[in-house]
Parts: C-alpha cells; structure tokens; sequence
C-alpha cells in the first residue's frame, strides 16, 4: 500500500496579507489505489468528511496510527510505502 500526505492551501490570494486574511493551511492523506491513482482518505467515502491536519507531523502520526499495522514502512520524499509481515514471517 502507498499512501502520501498532500498540503491544501485555502485561500491562497490572502496568504500576503498582514494576518493571514482567511488563508489557511491543512494537511491530508491519500492512499494509491489499484489503478496508480492518489485518492484522498475520507471519514466517510460517499460524503465529504475530509480528515484534514493543521500540520504535517500530526497527518504522519495519524496515518502510522491507523492504517499501517505490523509491518515495514518506507519514506521516499513524500510517499510513504507500507508492507505488511506476513503471518508466518516469524517462523522464518
């Protein structure tokens, strides 16, 4: 599995403003699907519930968490790829 944290900027013509204006920053994964296509993970599929992180730690720390489990992760610039141990990996 292959996942990757992507950067939204909102607003991004106030971002030159003194405070910010309405601009702001977050931070989402998106996992490969079985096409080679980046698909943005959802609270729910069929509805816009984005997971979305003030930074990007935070998204990394989520994504370990919850969707990769026992096994080896490897980080090459901004993507992530996840391989599980097999169950009788440990017999060997």
């Amino acid at each position: 599995m292959k996942f990757r944290i992507v950067q939204l900027i909102h607003n991004v013509e106030e971002l030159s403003l003194d405070n910010g204006g309405r601009s702001s920053i977050d931070y989402v994964i998106e996992k490969k699907n079985f096409w080679g296509r980046w698909k943005e993970i959802r609270a729910v599929e069929l509805e816009s519930n984005r997971i979305a992180h003030k930074t990007y730690e935070d998204a990394e720390a989520y994504m370990l968490h919850y969707y990769m489990g026992c096994g080896e992760c490897r980080c090459i610039g901004s993507e992530y790829e996840f391989i599980p141990y097999t169950s009788h990996a440990h017999f060997l």
